[in-house]
């Protein structure tokens, strides 16, 4: 259950905001954990992806580097694992352009190909891609449809997570004033 979100200070780079140094951190995680609560993911807002991708490679490895580093492994079997969802935030066409929320995780295999430098950080616009190796060092094929390939469809990675809303909920912050970075009160 989302109980609040907290903005960060940010900045645009490419096709997607970056997080800067948040000053109010420290203050946010300590309000979180006096409240039992956790961070759960992150939410960003997009634009409609050409060619019907879900999400773009870039998302696609900025989600997989965000979910290695919010891994844990205070799990009963003491497997690494990571809960953290990302949500987008785009225009719906089935709505008529209104937004929707898509709330999304990423496999552990891309996980573990970004965490052992598989992938090139340079994508093409549609596929995640294998990166060349590097003398000495061998890098397997991955067969896409049968037949070795260095350029891995988006949706190949990409976890649906369904989202819900409790029946009855009982919200935990009725008012707040934590300020918003980088926009104006209105």
């Amino acid at each position: 259950v989302l109980e609040g979100i907290s903005e960060p200070p940010q900045e645009v780079a490419g096709e997607m905001a970056v997080p800067k140094d948040d000053p109010n951190r420290v203050r946010v995680d300590k309000i979180a954990e006096a409240l039992g609560l956790e961070c759960i993911g992150w939410i960003f807002t997009t634009l409609p992806l050409d060619d019907g991708l879900i999400l773009s490679p870039t998302e696609v490895l900025r989600i997989a580097r965000l979910q290695n580093e919010y891994s844990t492994d205070i799990h009963f079997t003491r497997y690494r694992l990571s809960k953290f969802v990302s949500c987008a935030v785009r225009p719906d066409a089935s709505m008529n352009g209104l937004p929707s929320l898509f709330p999304y995780m990423v496999s552990e295999q891309v996980c573990a190909m970004v965490r052992d430098g598989i992938l090139s950080e340079n994508p093409d616009r549609t596929h995640c891609v294998v990166r060349d190796g590097q003398k000495g060092e061998l890098i397997s094929d991955f067969m896409v449809e049968g037949k070795a390939n260095k350029r891995i469809a988006t949706d190949f990675f990409i976890v649906r997570v369904n989202d819900t809303a409790p029946k009855k909920h009982q919200r935990m912050f009725t008012h707040a004033e934590f300020p918003q970075i980088g926009r104006a009160h209105v």
